[in-house]
């Protein structure tokens, strides 16, 4: 079983204090007492902070969606 999350942020005035990590670690501990296996979640490419934060936590790219908008 796995957690997707959609969305997660953490208002400009809180940031680089250790409120995301704790959000995600957080979700984590939830999401093994359901007996999730798994969490998945979505970041913007250019989003290279949330990136980064993921990453530290253990995460890693599995796909990439690629658009192209037609006028």
């Amino acid at each position: 079983m796995n957690v997707l999350i959609r969305t997660a942020v953490v208002s400009e005035h809180f940031r680089h204090r250790g409120v995301a990590q704790t959000l995600i670690k957080r979700v984590h501990q939830w999401a093994r007492e359901q007996g999730v296996t798994e969490v998945e979640l979505n970041v913007w490419e250019f989003n290279t902070s949330a990136r980064s934060l993921y990453e530290k936590l253990g995460y890693q790219t599995t796909r990439r969606i690629m658009r192209k908008q037609l006028l």
